[in-house]
């Protein structure tokens, strides 16, 4: 096991070189963030000679199949892998059924500031995506020479930006994100392809009909606490059940309660199919209340504007009582 530090981009650069090998990981419930990180790296890789394999307890989500095909992420780590990485995975947790290579890893490539390093780490929470980091090690292996310019790595980056940002509206976004952001076009504008514009249309304007269902799902579910402020969405396998739906269909997640006018959290619960007691929460703040410190009571965790938990309960009504009564007392100092 390797000590548990910090690693700057040049040093991950040297390890991608020296390596013939390399399998990535993605985190759990993969999203196109952790998956366009982890498919550019390969692409990448390869470009320089190298064996290169994603792997994810998860499977390429339909909504991201435009650009990333099916490609199966489950299988065994390829034997010969001399380099283990993961990107965009804040804890040993995340890598769920790849859990137990956590003391494995060589790097990681993380942006989670409130996550737990498992490896030595290029981590920074300032970075609004994994994207962004992965860029920066594309810029550098292009500096040094090996690799050309890469149009469809630059898609694969711009659509994990893209889509971590709200497309490019989350407080989350920074100078630095929009100037990678137009390095990025630079590539993809000139080139055959998917334009930046089809990119956003499919990942934000284009969504199959269950997932629109899910979502008119999730609004009827909606309950306003707090004066408006805190805005819930309780989902049960019944609900699923009685709309011909499943958990993967409420794709937009707590997006539906958060666009409430006047509030200041948006939660949805969805109760696990796996295990009827457990209601997956994920939470986002529109002004200055913590929710990753609410989510890390429960075992979670996230980013102080976008955290997800589990929470265990008897019933879906007892769950959401839990949550409200949680995240109520977080807008107590919120400002």
């Amino acid at each position: 096991m390797a000590e548990i530090c910090p690693i700057t981009v040049s040093k991950l650069c040297v390890l991608l070189r020296g390596a013939s090998s390399v399998t990535v990981l993605s985190h759990v419930r993969p999203d196109a963030d952790t998956l366009t990180s982890a498919f550019a790296l390969c692409a990448m890789l390869r470009q320089m000679g190298k064996k290169a394999a994603c792997r994810c307890d998860g499977d390429v989500p339909e909504t991201l199949r435009f650009l990333l095909g099916d490609e199966p992420l489950r299988g065994d780590i390829p034997d010969g892998t001399d380099l283990l990485l993961a990107v965009d995975v804040a804890s040993p947790g995340q890598l769920g059924s790849f859990g137990y290579l956590a003391d494995a890893v060589d790097a990681m490539i993380d942006h989670h500031a409130s996550g737990e390093p498992f490896a030595p780490y290029y981590l920074d929470g300032t970075a609004a995506a994994a994207a962004e980091l992965v860029y920066k090690i594309y810029s550098m292996l292009r500096t040094f020479g090996d690799l050309p310019e890469m149009p469809d790595v630059a898609r694969l980056l711009y659509a994990g930006l893209a889509d971590d940002t709200g497309n490019f509206k989350y407080s989350n976004v920074t100078p630095e994100t929009f100037r990678v952001a137009g390095a990025l076009l630079s590539e993809i504008a000139p080139s055959d392809g998917l334009t930046a514009a089809e990119i956003s249309r499919n990942l934000f304007d284009s969504h199959p009909l269950p997932i629109m269902r899910g979502n008119a799902l999730a609004t009827r579910k909606l309950r306003l606490y707090e004066d408006g402020r805190l805005a819930v969405s309780t989902v049960s396998l019944a609900d699923l059940d009685g709309e011909g739906l499943s958990e993967a269909d409420l794709a937009d997640g707590a997006d539906i309660p958060r666009a409430v006018r006047g509030t200041e959290i948006g939660v949805i619960l969805k109760q696990q199919a796996d295990d009827p007691t457990a209601y997956r929460v994920s939470s986002r703040s529109n002004g200055g209340a913590d929710v990753a410190a609410v989510c890390r009571a429960f075992g979670g965790g996230g980013h102080v504007k976008a955290a997800g938990c589990t929470i265990r309960a008897t019933s879906s009504e007892e769950a959401e009582r839990i949550a409200a009564d949680a995240f109520a007392k977080a807008l107590g100092g919120a400002k």
